[in-house]
């Protein structure tokens, strides 16, 4: 009796761990649906403070906290928030026209500092 229930014990406790390891594994491989590539520069700095981070995908498409928006939804969001500083964050096969298209509703939001995610 005590060598069975030493084995389901046993059982318990593997079951447990690959529980465990599969709910950790799923929640930490893909924390958004968005896959970028970023483009790699050797001048970088870091911008301090709170700021909207805004991600541009290969295909031009913007999500502001992994929701998708357009020009005009981004402008409405950045003029009610009353945001000063935006991260953005873009794949390296973005088009340029999208990419200053954003900078553009940026600066006409009243937005006073931009940043550009790179990789290193």
């Amino acid at each position: 009796m005590a060598f069975e229930l030493f084995h389901g014990i046993a059982f318990a406790n593997i079951a447990f761990l690959l529980l465990l390891f599969f709910i950790l594994y799923a929640s930490l491989s893909n924390t958004f649906g968005i896959t970028l590539k970023f483009p790699r520069f050797l001048t970088s700095q870091d911008m301090p403070g709170q700021m909207l981070t805004l991600t541009i995908s290969a295909d031009g498409k913007m999500f502001v906290y992994d929701k998708n928006v357009d020009g005009n939804a981004l402008e409405r969001m950045l003029r009610a928030g009353n945001h000063t500083a935006v991260f953005i964050k873009a794949d390296s096969k973005t088009n340029l026209a999208a990419l200053t298209a954003v900078w553009e509703i940026c600066k006409k939001a009243g937005v006073e500092r931009i940043g550009i995610a790179t990789g290193i």
